[in-house]
């Protein structure tokens, strides 16, 4: 039975890949949506960064919700201090708006064009709110996955490409 995030481990993985295998993590957790169990579980439940941080993670309980929310909410979030460089480095692709237009984002024409038009990323990031890591912490949210993608939203920020009233679509673990 699956109650946390470590029990990951113990399901079927393609050794190939290191990649848990997706229909055991759907039979495993059917309550948890797919875009969940393929972008954040499948991938990293056998990475050890992520069993060291999120090991103890009682995400048999979780509820997931696909919402909206501000891009000010978003910038607050909490992220790991050992992936804060991936956001950062992100954001400074911004910094190249002036010259190269949207296309500074990312060499993928897709996601050019969704930002473009909408001024928004493509695939939502996934998050939880920290009162369920249970370390004292009650109050925001946890980015667990699509930091290239909330560097991306930070440097439209700070670049002013887009509002921080505006609103982005995310998951959220509640």
């Amino acid at each position: 039975m699956i109650t946390k995030f470590s029990d990951l481990q113990t399901l079927p993985f393609n050794s190939d890949n290191d990649l848990i295998k997706l229909e055991s993590i759907l039979s495993a957790l059917p309550s948890t949506p797919f875009y969940i169990a393929e972008e954040f579980y499948q991938n990293f439940g056998r990475w050890e960064i992520h069993q060291y941080e999120y090991g103890k993670l009682e995400i048999g309980q979780i509820k997931w919700l696909n919402q909206y929310i501000r891009a000010n909410e978003i910038q607050a979030s909490f992220i790991l201090p050992r992936f804060s460089d991936q956001v950062t480095d992100a954001s400074k692709r911004l910094r190249k708006f002036l010259d190269q237009g949207w296309s500074c984002i990312d060499d993928r024409d897709d996601v050019v064009k969704c930002w473009q038009i909408h001024k928004t990323w493509l695939k939502p990031p996934i998050f939880i709110q920290r009162r369920l890591l249970g370390n004292g912490n009650e109050k925001g949210i946890h980015l667990l996955e699509g930091h290239t993608r909330v560097g991306i939203l930070k440097g439209c920020l700070e670049n002013l490409q887009i509002s921080e009233n505006s609103v982005h679509k995310i998951w959220i673990g509640c």
